[in-house]
């Protein structure tokens, strides 16, 4: 199997659920900060610089190291934003998987599948749909695949 790399979508899921989360935050801690006026700018400011960081490097360089594929017998994930990180585990070893999709990743077109064994657990963001079923099937063999 050539390593697959996600849905491009899954980027837009990130950035979604991210903005979600820090803009709110953000306009909280300002209104507790603001008191004083420098207070609630650094405040601000922080929260400014986080979503950035975010948004322009973290998750666009999370997408682009993430791929996965199998290989003699092994299920295989490259991950990793500031260290690379390379997850395997046997297909034999492989005691299920499970594929489920949150609000933002249905709204998207887009699921995770969850691989379970003894020991290990990966989790893959990002799967089409289709693909997801056929990866799960796959990865699970004879078992069924948990909702």
């Amino acid at each position: 199997m050539q390593p697959k790399k996600p849905n491009i979508r899954m980027l837009y899921v990130w950035w979604l659920r991210m903005t979600v989360i820090l803009i709110p935050l953000g306009f909280l801690s300002a209104l507790v900060f603001s008191f004083t006026r420098l207070g609630g700018l650094i405040v601000t400011g922080l929260w400014v610089l986080a979503f950035l960081f975010f948004f322009c490097f973290y998750y666009p360089v999370k997408y682009h190291m993430l791929r996965y594929y199998i290989n003699n017998g092994s299920f295989v994930v490259h991950c990793g934003v500031f260290y690379r990180r390379i997850k395997s585990i046997p297909l034999t070893n492989i005691q299920y998987t499970s594929v489920s999709a949150s609000p933002f990743q249905t709204l998207f077109g887009v699921t995770s599948v969850f691989v379970f064994a003894a020991g290990a657990f990966i989790p893959l963001y990002g799967i089409k749909k289709s693909d997801a079923a056929i990866l799960a099937q796959i990865l699970n063999g004879n078992k069924a695949v948990k909702p």
